[in-house]
């Protein structure tokens, strides 16, 4: 599995020099999300208000 990530920022030069040094903690991040994800969910889908239920059903794991 491949993680994507794509940012555009338009404003401080510097903050654009940080994210570009620590451009790895992509796959950190990744591997963060893949142990906690199922925990991730169930803990949105807690806090989905629930009218139709439509968003609850809809918060997914990838």
């Amino acid at each position: 599995m491949s993680v994507g990530l794509s940012v555009s920022v338009d404003m401080d030069e510097k903050f654009v020099q940080f994210l570009s040094k620590n451009v790895s903690l992509g796959k950190e991040v990744a591997d963060v999300v893949k142990k906690h994800g199922a925990g991730m969910q169930q803990l949105a889908q807690s806090y989905a208000p629930v009218d139709t239920g439509f968003l609850k059903r809809h918060i997914r794991g990838k």
